[in-house]
């Protein structure tokens, strides 16, 4: 959910990439001065569920930048009628923060899940109904 954009795609690429996201659910992004500073959003994976995503320019993950995702993922939550948000991330400390932060509740760490033998953790947000 959390990675840095700096230097990982072409600007083709970075298009591309963008339309796909569009298609899949809600998506925003954040331009500072001609440069994309954020971007995230929701796929949509059937009714009542999403996985979210967020992309974030190394040095621009401040207080500011984070609170901006939390309102974009609480409006989009109410929006879909979602009862579960789950989210894809790099294994750490770093990352655990601000999945709490957003209201997330690690669930497990997926052994090798990512290209290269990658482990990731699986963190979600469920509404119960309560």
């Amino acid at each position: 959910m959390f990675d840095d954009i700096e230097g990982r795609l072409d600007k083709v690429d970075r298009l591309k990439t963008g339309e796909l996201h569009k298609q899949l659910g809600p998506s925003y992004s954040l331009d500072v001065d001609g440069k994309i500073v954020w971007c995230g959003g929701i796929h949509l994976l059937w009714p009542g569920v999403g996985e979210s995503w967020v992309c974030i320019r190394a040095g621009c993950e401040g207080p500011h930048a984070v609170k901006m995702i939390r309102d974009m993922l609480e409006r989009e939550i109410r929006k879909n009628h979602l009862v579960r948000v789950q989210a894809i991330i790099p294994v750490g400390q770093k990352w655990a923060r601000f999945e709490r932060f957003l209201g997330f509740s690690y669930e497990g760490t997926m052994r090798k899940f990512a290209p290269g033998g990658v482990d990731k953790a699986m963190w979600a947000r469920v509404n119960y109904g309560n």
